[in-house]
């Protein structure tokens, strides 16, 4: 994943409908589990989980990686 894109994402370089104060949690995510395919947005809805203290209903498996952190359904 382009953690440029992450970065440009913080700045405001780009327009969008998402909460700007959660990218950081999402960009740190992405680079902790890099190693996994956790592109932006399956890193944006884990940070969003870990903000809002909610679920995640999913059926993709590297979320299970995520399950200390993010509580999730598979």
């Amino acid at each position: 994943m382009g953690y440029r894109f992450l970065e440009d994402l913080e700045a405001g370089f780009f327009t969008g409908y998402w909460d700007r104060g959660i990218l950081p949690e999402a960009r740190r995510l992405a680079l902790r589990y890099q190693n996994l395919p956790l592109g932006f947005s399956d890193a944006y809805v884990a940070a969003t989980a870990l903000a809002w203290k909610a679920p995640v209903l999913t059926l993709d498996a590297h979320f299970l990686v995520l399950a200390g952190r993010v509580r999730n359904y598979v």
